[in-house]
């Protein structure tokens, strides 16, 4: 069972990002937000997250590095700031996930994980393979 981050009220966009030869993606969120991470059939990455967010994406090798990033450093609602992000991957990739301040879920992953939260909770559902978990 999956329970999505994205809320329905915050509009949101969705962004296909190539999987060719990627073996590790890296999530790195550097303001509050959750991030939800399903295992899927495709082959290649596809991310959702709020409109007001670019996606800023970096290939070394063969570890793919996604930062949703903000727009505009003068957005007036605090509460829209969160940067709610869902991730449909392929299920053999290996992750890396840094939080400031969210919930990370990752769904039937059966690569290696290494997620971090500084404050939020981290929560595993039907994943294999090695798991280093930081809060």
């Amino acid at each position: 069972m999956c329970i999505s981050f994205t809320y329905a009220q915050m509009p949101v966009q969705t962004q296909k990002v190539s999987f060719d030869d990627t073996y590790q993606m890296e999530i790195i969120l550097q303001l509050a937000g959750n991030v939800e991470i399903i295992a899927t059939d495709r082959d290649n990455i596809v991310v959702t997250y709020p409109e007001f967010v670019t996606l800023e994406t970096m290939k070394n090798g063969d570890i793919l590095t996604v930062k949703p990033m903000l727009w505009s450093k003068h957005m007036v609602d605090q509460e829209s700031l969160a940067l709610n992000c869902k991730f449909e991957t392929p299920m053999d990739l290996s992750l890396a996930v840094r939080t400031v301040s969210g919930n990370v879920q990752v769904f039937g992953i059966r690569g290696k994980l290494d997620l971090h939260t500084q404050t939020g909770y981290i929560r595993l559902h039907e994943t294999t393979g090695q798991h280093y978990v930081r809060i």
